[in-house]
């Protein structure tokens, strides 16, 4: 009976140290909470000293956030504070953040640089664009493979927001994305991200396209056709196996083939209709530059070509109109093997 009452006594003991032990844990966050609280407070006197132009306390708040450890919070919370900078208009006071930023290496977020991005294409503050450009190509290049999924949302990010800026007509702005998302595809030897960055591009081509007319559509987004020419460079090295090669030939071929048919469905025209177009476009790009004009109209016979062999009742009756785009034929002895392996 004693030791019954023992172990009860023993139980009773120990049961207050366990719950004394459990209140003393959440120490740590706690503390988090402090520091986000702090950092909140922080933002609210930038972004008032921002409004009220009192530039040196809103660098002084900015510096105060710089110091705190590094979360994404407190990324959520600069990024606040330089959005509000750039609608306010104080473009060195948002350039100098940006600078700073990017001098201290602070690991950036995909959703922190299409935020920048975004502000800074829609004030349309050139001046910023080295340092962002500069911010998301630091970000890219040391990307693990752990954040694929963040570097392609951001790359679709940054053509989504080109589009919008090709539809205000804001060609400066739209050019600066597309030329960010060119250089990473350039760069990738993942056939899978140039066929995700060729079916967006292709699919904001065919919107505008809609709006405004092909031609219109093709200086828009002249990216899509320098992003297309460096394929077919690459389908035609040496260094890579057949079956590379030949992938990345159909990926151009088939991404205009699909994007004429789309053109001419909704214009309501004919698919020669849009190739002629095409062929004018090329010529006028083209210009006295030989060496161009010929790396054009290859791309350009390749395409009637691929069309004329997969979309046999389509062409049937409309290739005769383009035999003199076809003539003389300028396909190497390569190309033409490719495409007779890929029809």
């Amino acid at each position: 009976m004693n030791e019954v009452k023992s172990t009860a006594n023993e139980k009773l003991i120990s049961e207050p140290e366990v719950k004394l032990t459990q209140l003393t844990e959440p120490a740590q966050p706690v503390v988090r909470v402090k520091e986000s609280l702090d950092a909140q407070e922080i933002v609210l006197d930038c972004c008032l000293a921002l409004k009220q132009k009192r530039l040196e306390e809103a660098q002084a708040s900015f510096s105060k956030l710089l110091a705190l450890p590094m979360d994404e919070a407190l990324l959520e919370a600069l990024a606040t504070c330089l959005v509000t900078a750039a609608r306010r208009s104080e473009v060195e006071v948002f350039v100098a953040w940006l600078n700073i930023i990017s001098l201290q290496k602070l690991p950036l977020s995909q959703d922190f640089l299409c935020k920048l991005c975004f502000v800074g294409c829609d004030k349309r503050l050139g001046a910023a664009f080295p340092a962002l450009r500069s911010l998301v190509k630091g970000f890219l290049r040391t990307s693990a493979v752990a954040e694929a999924k963040q570097v392609e949302k951001l790359i679709s990010e940054l053509v989504s927001l080109a589009a919008r800026m090709a539809r205000r007509g804001w060609r400066a702005e739209a050019r600066w994305a597309l030329r960010l998302v060119a250089w990473s595809v350039l760069r990738s030897q993942d056939l899978r991200k140039w066929q995700g960055v060729f079916l967006q591009l292709a699919l904001h081509f065919v919107v505008e396209a809609r709006w405004d007319g092909f031609v219109k559509a093709c200086g828009a987004f002249p990216e899509l056709l320098y992003l297309e020419l460096a394929a077919l460079r690459r389908a035609g090295r040496s260094s890579l196996d057949e079956t590379t090669q030949g992938a990345y030939l159909q990926l151009v071929l088939r991404t205009w083939r699909d994007i004429v048919a789309n053109v001419s469905r909704t214009a309501m025209q004919d698919d020669m209709d849009i190739f002629r177009q095409w062929y004018q476009y090329l010529w006028q790009l083209a210009g006295d530059n030989a060496r161009r004009k010929r790396e054009l109209f290859v791309l350009l016979q390749l395409n009637i070509c691929y069309w004329q062999g997969t979309r046999p009742k389509t062409s049937r009756k409309q290739v005769q109109f383009l035999k003199d785009l076809l003539h003389p034929s300028l396909l190497n002895e390569h190309y033409a093997g490719l495409l007779k392996k890929i029809i």
